[in-house]
């Protein structure tokens, strides 16, 4: 066999090389882009919302999005977040920590709120896995079970607009 032919590689190999090359190519991208919850460190990693160091796992939440992530020491500094523009994609994975400390996505979550559950930022909000366990909890601190993430943020939107207009009355209210 000549020299020359040996150095020129057959049309299947080279078609092999470009596939292999192009999958690679694709794929390197999606290598940077983890899913799942954002990584935190206890007493280490700082709420994106409010600066302060997340040190009770049990309130954590946190979104991920293509390209970004954001941790929280309270449900509430999470949806703080969601409600300013541009802070998360729309479509972005939304990750609450419930109250056993084991991240799971918000649409699978059942939340209680109430005002004696005592949170880093006072957002008085726990995520469940178990609906069974997050009776008890409301029951036990007089709060309100709220079945999905929808429920919760439509209340905390609720709750806000009631104390802004509470407020509002208190500013204006005439003197006598």
């Amino acid at each position: 066999m000549p020299r020359s032919a040996s150095l020129v590689p057959r049309p299947p190999a080279v078609l092999g090389a470009v596939v292999l090359a192009a999958i690679l190519a694709a794929t390197a991208g999606c290598g940077g882009a983890e899913a799942g919850p954002p990584r935190l460190t206890l007493d280490h990693s700082t709420c994106d919302g409010c600066g302060m160091l997340i040190s009770e796992a049990r309130f954590a939440a946190g979104w991920r999005s293509k390209d970004r992530t954001a941790a929280f020491d309270d449900i509430a500094c999470l949806l703080r977040s969601l409600d300013r523009d541009g802070q998360a994609d729309p479509n972005a994975e939304i990750w609450v920590m419930d109250a056993e400390q084991h991240w799971l996505p918000a649409r699978d979550a059942v939340f209680v709120m109430s005002d004696r559950l005592e949170t880093p930022m006072a957002g008085h909000i726990q995520a469940f896995a178990d609906r069974g366990a997050a009776a008890a909890v409301a029951a036990a601190t007089g709060g309100v079970v709220l079945p999905d993430f929808a429920r919760l943020r439509a209340t905390v939107e609720e709750r806000s607009m009631a104390e802004a207009t509470r407020g509002e009355g208190e500013h204006h209210a005439p003197s006598r």
